[in-house]
């Protein structure tokens, strides 16, 4: 599929324009993240798995150019789509900021989380949903975004729909529409708002559009040491007749998630035991998802991550799958201009 932006001359531009600029405009992260994953997969029988990859080799640049005008470029070597984020802003008011590009599609509170900022090894369910049976986690697309007093803040977005172009072959936008609200106080309490509407190809004669929505309250207690998280997601069920067919046991119509977490602090490092459950509609029958870990933060650089996973089936009476993961991250920042 061609792309109508021509983002590798304008990202050599960009870089070639800071020579005069200040120091460390220009900066450089990696994040790479090695896994371990026992998965039990039959019910009746003593039987193990284990596999171990990484689950992201990422390599980011990024600069604020001036107080008005930046870029970021990520690739990731783990990911089917060597290409992250190839995405320019421009932010002519705190109010008003233009971004273009390749970007992470601005919907869902758990959706939008940096891989390094997650408390546990894996995103919940509908993440996964929204990224593998959906439109992806990044697409081509424009955003409005800024903030407003009283903590308020917004994002509108158009991007280009997979689902809607495959077999097209042509490049089209506003085929996938987001908007956001969020509204934060005093870090205390966090709200978060997000409408999702996409078109889907079903047949060259027949097309139509879903929509999705998410509503999610984080709050912080004691000094931000405790932290509670409650996120809600429902989807349009007419849905059901077009990606039923991708992964009948994964789609998700409705979902409630609940974590929680307290951060320990211990000299330079931050040890936080995290639980979370969620319960997941897909239409037809019902499940839940039991979560327990512990996450190891070593400085700034190194976390590691140990986490046990229990998926319970209603439909089907038994536990479906049960896992235990453990991952190490290793996240570098440098500012080399």
């Amino acid at each position: 599929m061609k792309k109508s932006l021509p983002f590798r001359y304008l990202i050599l531009f960009l870089l070639t324009s800071l020579s005069a600029r200040e120091k460390n405009r220009l900066n450089i992260q990696i994040l790479v993240q090695p896994q371990i994953e026992a998965d039990i997969t039959l019910p009746a029988a003593d039987s193990t798995e284990m596999n171990w990859g990484i689950n992201n080799a990422e390599v980011k640049l990024y600069s604020e150019i001036n107080e008005h005008f930046g870029f970021k470029l990520s690739v990731d070597a783990a990911e089917e789509k060597f290409l992250e984020d190839a995405v320019v802003w421009y932010n002519p008011f705190d109010f008003l900021s233009f971004h273009a590009g390749r970007m992470k599609v601005a919907f869902g509170y758990d959706f939008q989380k940096s891989s390094e900022d997650l408390m546990l090894v894996s995103r919940s369910k509908t993440s996964d949903f929204l990224k593998n049976i959906g439109c992806g986690s990044r697409n081509y697309g424009l955003k409005l975004c800024g903030k407003l007093p009283l903590g308020l803040g917004y994002s509108a977005a158009v991007y280009e729909s997979p689902n809607f172009l495959k077999g097209k072959g042509v490049f089209s936008i506003a085929e996938l529409i987001t908007a956001q609200l969020d509204w934060e106080y005093f870090r205390w309490l966090v709200f978060n708002a997000g409408y999702r509407s996409e078109k889907f190809l079903y047949h060259p004669l027949l097309e139509y559009r879903a929509n999705f929505y998410d509503l999610a309250i984080n709050t912080n207690w004691v000094k931000d040491k405790l932290h509670l998280g409650v996120e809600f997601f429902w989807g349009d069920p007419p849905l059901i007749d077009f990606l039923m067919e991708k992964d009948t046991l994964n789609f998700v119509t409705l979902s409630l998630r609940v974590m929680s977490y307290y951060n320990f602090k211990i000299a330079n490092s931050t040890i936080s035991p995290v639980v979370a459950f969620e319960h997941i509609d897909n239409g037809f029958w019902t499940s839940q998802v039991y979560t327990g870990g512990i996450r190891w933060d070593i400085g700034s650089s190194v976390f590691l991550s140990l986490d046990g996973e229990l998926l319970y089936d209603n439909e089907m009476l038994y536990m479906r799958d049960k896992k235990i993961l453990f991952q190490v991250s290793y996240l570098f920042t440098k500012g080399i201009l």
